[in-house]
């Protein structure tokens, strides 16, 4: 029996680290053709179907499926996300929501406050480190949902009450305590809706998963 507990634990820790992967992957760079296809894709290895599959996530997910349905009938889907992507996360747009953790830190919206230096050290305790090919500040929604994957499979073997914790305090205090600002800040910009449903989507996910730790 105690085989087996540790087996389920085993698998649902992937489960979770392949999803915060996934949510990463989507903040890293705009969806393309490749992803959009994917995420559309009925199989028990899509993600987005296994998010569907959870009864409290199931109406929050068919939103952001629903969003992606129109613009399979646009002649060039991806580039009207990369439009939304560069209209909500480029520093330069003017009505940018900026998916870095500083900006809601404080009154003052800038960059590399506390959350980026907190991000640094965590990522060297664990033994990573941002990836050149990506040179964003360390607070990026995408860097820090790839740590938390991380540092879920890290203890995968011998799962702790600390390592619990850690997750725990992660995901309350450097996650939940700024994506409802950011995830306010992006229903303010009209566009296909398809990034504020996803996010929609991974706050209750996060807050799902922490009820869950």
């Amino acid at each position: 029996m105690d085989a087996l507990i540790h087996q389920q634990i085993q698998q649902l820790s992937e489960t979770r680290a392949n999803i915060y992967w996934w949510f990463s992957t989507l903040y890293a760079s705009t969806i393309d053709e490749e992803k959009l296809v994917t995420l559309l894709k009925d199989d028990d290895q899509n993600v987005l179907q296994t998010l569907c599959d959870n009864p409290s996530l199931t109406l929050i997910c068919k939103r952001f499926q629903r969003h992606i349905q129109p613009l399979l009938a646009l002649e060039f889907p991806a580039q009207s996300l990369e439009r939304d992507y560069i209209e909500l996360f480029m520093p330069d747009s003017d009505t940018g929501t900026l998916p870095y953790a500083s900006i809601y830190h404080s009154e003052e919206p800038t960059l590399f406050q506390e959350p980026h230096f907190e991000m640094l050290q965590r990522l060297e305790d664990v033994g990573l480190s941002t990836q050149a090919n990506f040179k964003e500040p360390a607070d990026h929604l995408a860097i820090q949902l790839d740590y938390l994957g991380n540092v879920i499979l890290q203890n995968i073997h011998q799962p702790s009450h600390a390592s619990v914790q850690n997750q725990k305090h992660f995901i309350q205090c450097h996650l939940l305590n700024w994506l409802p600002a950011f995830l306010l800040r992006m229903k303010q910009v009209r566009n296909s809706g398809v990034y504020q449903s996803l996010t929609d989507l991974m706050i209750h996910y996060l807050q799902q998963d922490l009820r869950s730790l």
